[in-house]
């Protein structure tokens, strides 16, 4: 093997210097380094070679490969670089979307479906959602003039006191003509006379 390193008599065991490393859950190797300290391999090698690994760095497998901890395969690249790198990739991408399918939406419906989750919405909707529908504000219709009331939730975007006094402001803008009977109508025939 590359670097040095040899199978011991547990296949699944590299040894580095009298050493054993271990496979990871995570695909890396670790085993106890010096004074029981525990190490992932990658780093040990790094670290033979090049010296401690400064805080806020990473030790990175350029070719992807976990296994291969020769220290060509090795670079130090800065914490936040190495987690944009491995996170832009489609294997993340895509073990985010599996882990997404799998575990965070099966719970997330079954907390929902719960007694908990029921009563969670329900507080929920009479503490903020409820209160801004029930209470009114008075608003000036932006073609009629009238006074008007709102639900509180739609005050921002609420401009019209009806649904004609919006389409004929609608064709107002685009030039065209309004409907035959509207209340901005009346207003101007009186305020000619």
């Amino acid at each position: 093997m590359p670097g040095g390193r040899k199978p011991s008599k547990d296949s699944k065991a590299i040894i580095v210097d009298g050493f054993r490393f271990y496979p990871t859950k995570q695909g890396y190797y670790a085993g106890s380094v010096g004074k029981k300290k525990i190490k992932r391999l990658h780093i040990y090698v790094w670290e033979k070679h090049n010296g401690v690994v400064p805080k806020g760095y990473h030790i990175h497998h350029k070719d992807g490969n976990k296994a291969n901890n020769s220290i060509d395969n090795l670079q130090m690249i800065n914490g936040y670089g190495h987690l944009s790198l491995h996170s832009s990739s489609q294997v993340a991408k895509e073990r985010a979307r599996k882990n997404m399918n799998e575990k965070a939406r099966p719970k997330a419906i079954e907390w929902h479906k719960g007694t908990k989750g029921r009563v969670w919405h329900k507080e929920h909707w009479n503490s903020s959602i409820l209160p801004s529908i029930e209470t009114k504000v008075k608003k000036v219709c932006l073609m009629c003039g009238r006074e008007y009331e709102t639900p509180k939730m739609c005050a921002l975007r609420s401009k019209f006191c009806s649904n004609n006094c919006k389409g004929a402001f609608r064709s107002r803008q685009k030039g065209g003509r309004s409907c035959a009977y509207h209340p901005y109508k009346e207003r101007e025939q009186a305020e000619s006379i």
